[in-house]
């Protein structure tokens, strides 16, 4: 008997195979709003019939819900077997033809069809949940990396073309692309500007991250492109300034120690800090009127 109420299963949800059952999802789960009207017998609530025939598969199967959908059932196979005749090659034992008897052989079945269920659709739902989450930070990496090296790019450019600043050049190529800023969100904010909140690397001094933040307005006066001749794809990334840091930056290797934070030198490892190879030399980043708009 068995076979017959698996095969009479899937024809009260309109499916040929449990594998399958994602595509009968709508009869098999019940929102809380849904599973709580049901309960109560508030108006409206789910109505369970074999033309309309429902269970919650993401629930126990001994709910209120899945008990009076095993009524249905059973009442509606043995209907079928004994009056329409249905599921007689070969005919089920008389003996077998009892109510209690059909109702617990649908109870052992839904606890399997339940657990198809959560292979098919539950964990396959998260999974899909999980990839898409990973492949979004994926693209939110790359869009910080594509920020970060627009951003070295226009401070370099800002430096080399700038008298008063170009003796900086070699400090910003050693910087490179990794030594630049990070920022901390995704937002992009509806304007002429995105706004990016910046974070420093770590390893930077106080001095090192002025420098490079006073370059700030030179880079946005050359960087906005005046009325008339904006490009959409061109809008300038404003990076707000955060006390917060990016503690995984890597520290480039040579520079001047005051490059560098001291207390985040004091607390390295000695082998770590010797293979730094800091120089012991001030770099001169400015006086205050060399970097300025």
């Amino acid at each position: 008997m068995q076979h017959y109420i698996r095969d009479h299963l899937l024809t009260l949800l309109g499916i040929k195979d449990l594998k399958y059952i994602a595509d009968a999802r709508d009869r098999c789960n019940i929102s809380e709003e849904e599973n709580e009207a049901f309960n109560q017998e508030l108006p409206g609530s789910i109505q369970i019939t074999t033309n309309d025939f429902r269970l919650d598969l993401t629930r126990s199967c001994s709910t209120l819900l899945n008990r009076m959908a095993m009524e249905v059932f059973t009442e509606d196979f043995y209907q079928k077997v004994t009056v329409d005749h249905w599921y007689n090659s070969p005919p089920i034992p008389p003996q077998y033809l009892e109510l209690n008897l059909i109702g617990d052989c649908f109870y052992e079945h839904l606890k399997y069809v339940k657990s198809r269920y959560k292979v098919l659709v539950i964990d396959m739902e998260k999974s899909a949940v999980a990839t898409q989450a990973k492949e979004g930070k994926r693209l939110q990496m790359v869009s910080r990396g594509v920020r970060k090296g627009r951003l070295y790019k226009w401070h370099l450019d800002t430096i080399v073309g700038d008298p008063q600043l170009s003796k900086h050049k070699h400090l910003l190529e050693a910087l490179g692309t990794q030594g630049m800023s990070s920022d901390e969100s995704d937002t992009e904010v509806p304007g002429r500007s995105i706004a990016y909140p910046r974070v420093y690397p770590k390893w930077h001094s106080k001095q090192l991250s002025t420098f490079l933040w006073q370059l700030d307005p030179i880079v946005k006066r050359i960087h906005t492109t005046p009325v008339g001749r904006h490009k959409r794809r061109n809008l300038l990334h404003i990076q707000p300034h955060t006390t917060n840091y990016n503690p995984a930056a890597v520290a480039p290797m040579g520079f001047p120690r005051n490059c560098y934070d001291k207390e985040w030198l004091d607390s390295l490892p000695l082998r770590s800090k010797a293979s730094l190879q800091v120089k012991d030399v001030d770099y001169k980043f400015h006086d205050s009127e060399d970097v300025g708009p």
